[in-house]
């Protein structure tokens, strides 16, 4: 990941939009074989590369996951897999469980065949 989308990422958390669930890293070996990498030093140079998603690790990504992203890149290469949740549909769905959040259709009162007979809102 580059710079830009690193921080676009933890623009998107710091603003409450997004949630980090979980977020893991893989490199493929020359064997095709794969390691997992702590997502906190992709480097290896011993410095927290991504110290605020240390310990995002909620278990919904598992080997398997890992195996599968790691087929898809070349040995030598690390691959970020990126689990989040959209937080800003959260009271949306809120409401909507609680019954708040009705969803209407409206078309236009046009007399031709088909139309709907219910009013604009507000109108």
């Amino acid at each position: 990941m580059k710079g830009e989308g690193l921080a676009a990422l933890v623009d998107l958390v710091d603003r409450g939009i997004i949630r980090v669930l979980d977020m893991r890293a893989v490199r493929r070996e020359a064997d095709g074989t794969f390691t997992a990498v702590a997502i906190t030093d992709l480097d290896h140079d011993g410095t927290l590369d991504l110290a605020i998603f240390e310990g995002i690790e909620s278990g919904l990504l598992d080997d398997d996951d890992l195996r599968r992203a790691a087929e898809l890149i070349e040995p030598g290469k690390v691959v970020a897999l990126l689990l989040y949740e959209n937080s800003w549909a959260a009271p949306f769905v809120r409401g909507h469980e609680a019954g708040r959040c009705g969803v209407h259709r409206w078309r236009p009162h046009s007399g031709r065949r088909g139309h709907s007979s219910a009013r604009r809102p507000g109108g």
